[in-house]
């Protein structure tokens, strides 16, 4: 199955889309795509001539989905100043830190398996297994590697997994009780810092410069073989010392795990600096 298939099969299921035109609308696909793409799902039986689901399609949802999540909060958000000495997942945003936010938004899924990455200020991320029942996971090695190492540290733990970095804040869940495959979450604009881009195809590949990355993923168990032996390669390279934990979703083919999951409508943005701490604040107090 392609990429646009599996988005296409998303929005019949999660849309309720009972017709090509409503597809279109949802993906942005061209109708002829569209077409194409629901008859090849109707001739592999992954949807019966009316749109339901097929048994195939069941199996594949259950196969697929989701056992848990990794919180990545190891980094120390050194461009925080003036409030540097506070970890960025727990900075707060209407009364309610990230981290906490992420953790609620899981749990409101049914995800209750959480492990989060720590490192700098790490005993101030103590209170969370006590009042959430999350582990934390320490890497010893926060100062010295970015969040590709802390990845690494929860490398077992990925399959079916949900990857996140402890700093986004999302009005809205990403999370659902039912995957049907890999992806990583785009916005449709453009920022130069981005290593990837969205085909046509709705896949991911590497670019300097592209789609804007809002810093969470769903790996399913097939993919995260491939980044788990990627997080063992690229870690043990000291060229890849200070490399985000995307690289690691990255194959040989310069093509990144999963599909283009492109966040329209809702705000999902990682918070790096103080300025965007700031500037959400305002937007949440004037919601």
């Amino acid at each position: 199955m392609k990429k646009i298939d599996y988005v296409v099969l998303s929005a019949v299921v999660r849309g309720h889309c009972a017709a090509q035109r409503e597809v279109a609308a949802q993906t942005g696909y061209p109708l002829g795509l569209v077409s194409a793409s629901l008859q090849y799902l109707i001739r592999e039986g992954y949807l019966a001539e009316d749109y339901f689901l097929t048994q195939k399609t069941i199996e594949m949802f259950r196969r697929n989905a989701p056992r848990q999540a990794v919180i990545l909060a190891a980094g120390p958000g050194k461009r925080m100043v003036p409030i540097n000495g506070t970890p960025k997942a727990l900075m707060t945003i209407g009364g309610e830190s990230l981290i906490e936010r992420l953790i609620n938004q899981l749990h409101r899924t049914g995800i209750y398996n959480i492990a989060v990455v720590v490192g700098y200020e790490k005993e101030k991320f103590e209170y969370l297994t006590g009042l959430y029942n999350v582990e934390l996971i320490e890497n010893p090695g926060w100062a010295q590697g970015d969040s590709l190492h802390s990845l690494n540290c929860a490398a077992s733990l990925l399959n079916n997994c949900y990857v996140i970095d402890g700093n986004v804040w999302s009005g809205e869940s990403l999370f659902s009780r039912s995957e049907y495959s890999s992806w990583y979450a785009v916005r449709s604009y453009y920022d130069d810092s981005s290593m990837v881009r969205v085909t046509r195809e709705m896949e991911l590949v590497e670019a300097e410069g592209g789609n804007a990355m809002c810093g969470v993923a769903y790996l399913c168990a097939d993919d995260a073989a491939m980044v788990r032996g990627n997080l063992e390669k690229l870690c043990a390279d000291p060229e890849y010392r200070h490399a985000c934990w995307e690289q690691a979703l990255i194959g040989p083919n310069g093509q990144m795990a999963g599909y283009a999951n492109v966040i329209t409508g809702m705000l999902v943005v990682p918070v790096n600096t103080y300025e965007d701490l700031q500037s959400f604040k305002i937007k949440c107090e004037k919601s």
